[in-house]
């Protein structure tokens, strides 16, 4: 099982669909340390390879959020910049939607691969060898 915020969904297509340079530039772009990024690796991994996992998608802090530095009371704090909790379920909210998902519903991982369209076959574009890419 794994639980999914709406805005962390195009985080994972941009992962699932560019190549392992970008990925790599991704993870040093977005401010986060190197073992968050593995975690977050690891987890996009699962979800994309993994047939039994099942995938929730929420409008709430998830299982990427839950070991993030930046979450804070009411919010997410990069920097100086404050992210309240209501602009992220607005923008949560309308990405599950236009994935043609429901907040709070559980999808088998075909179901939801098949929805926000990443083809497990097509994924990097390159053969998975097993191990947790970075």
């Amino acid at each position: 099982m794994a639980i999914i915020r709406g805005h962390h969904i195009e985080n994972l297509r941009a992962y699932a669909l560019r190549n392992k340079e970008w990925r790599e530039h991704l993870w040093n772009i977005i401010m986060y340390d190197k073992d968050f990024n593995k975690r977050n690796a690891e987890l996009f991994n699962k979800i994309l390879l993994d047939e039994k996992t099942s995938i929730t998608v929420i409008d709430d802090f998830d299982d990427i959020c839950a070991e993030c530095k930046n979450k804070a009371e009411g919010g997410c704090e990069i920097g100086d910049i404050f992210y309240p909790s209501t602009a992220n379920v607005e923008k949560d909210r309308e990405i599950i939607l236009k994935y043609n998902m429901q907040v709070g519903a559980t999808y088998s991982n075909s179901d939801f691969l098949r929805n926000i369209k990443v083809d497990s076959f097509d994924f990097f574009g390159e053969f998975y060898d097993g191990k947790i890419r970075v």
